[in-house]
């Protein structure tokens, strides 16, 4: 988190507020994280804040997945995206994966490949999705409801409902990889 907290901190483009969810107590006082930082413990204490909210602060909401690290222009690529992206609820981007030796391998996925994807989560650790469409998902504060979104953002627009940035803008850790599939396609 603190490692994330950095990469945003030196990023072309600072974001307007960060929400973070997590299943345990947050490690600091709150007051410590920042005034844009907000520490949502658990789904129930994220439903009751953001239920009850008119219209969403903004049109678009950058999702990423623990252990994920951004370069600088990442949130600046995402937002070129969004600008451009039609009747589109997700944009997603090229990535790479630490390997144990150290070595990272770059996972360039294409756009828009709408079997693959019911087949395999291939988004990666960062995107950005509708806020409109993602707020009313029930289990919004888990990451893995932003590939529920893409899966319904297929079948109610097609390929159309994805947006590709082809470019690496994120890195994973190797461990996100084990088993996270199974996990999301269950919640799919």
């Amino acid at each position: 988190l603190a490692n994330l907290l950095d990469d945003l901190a030196t990023s072309w483009l600072q974001p307007s507020n960060i929400c973070i969810h997590a299943d345990q107590p947050c490690p600091v006082h709150p007051s410590e994280l920042g005034p844009q930082v907000a520490w949502h413990e658990g789904p129930a204490e994220f439903s009751r804040i953001r239920s009850g909210v008119g219209k969403p602060a903004s049109d678009w909401c950058v999702l990423i997945d623990g252990g994920t690290r951004l370069e600088p222009f990442s949130l600046f690529e995402l937002l070129k995206a969004t600008r451009s992206s039609g009747s589109a609820w997700v944009v997603y981007a090229a990535d790479d994966v630490r390997q144990a030796d150290g070595a990272d391998i770059p996972n360039l996925k294409g756009g828009g490949n709408v079997e693959l994807l019911r087949h395999t989560n291939y988004l990666g650790g960062v995107m950005a999705v509708k806020e409109a469409a993602w707020a009313l998902l029930p289990d919004r504060h888990l990451y893995r409801a932003g590939y529920r979104l893409a899966l319904e953002a297929t079948v109610q627009l097609g390929a159309k409902g994805l947006l590709y940035v082809d470019k690496v803008i994120s890195h994973q850790p190797s461990h996100q990889h084990v088993g996270a599939e199974t996990a999301e396609f269950n919640a799919a």
